[in-house]
């Protein structure tokens, strides 16, 4: 459980989220905005693995759409 003395390890930051560890209750910290979930490392891997397949899902049904922001492919024209 999530504790007042919690030393929180940044793993990740962007714009969109913060993810920290915290070695003291074993916690995952996720904060999306103003939202935290504080996961074990098992229930954090899990989500891990279904936000991946969901968004490997996304992108089979749009071709289109940009999801990671990182398309370096163009396509010319003549």
């Amino acid at each position: 459980m999530s504790t007042a003395t919690c030393r929180l390890d940044t793993l990740h930051l962007s714009a969109t989220s913060d993810i920290q560890y915290c070695a003291d209750c074993g916690l995952v910290h996720l904060t999306m905005g103003p939202i935290t979930l504080r996961l074990s490392e098992e229930h954090y891997e899990t989500l891990s693995r279904d936000v991946n397949k969901g968004l490997l899902q996304l992108k089979s049904q749009r071709p289109d759409l940009d999801v990671g922001g990182n398309n370096n492919v163009r396509t010319l024209h003549s």
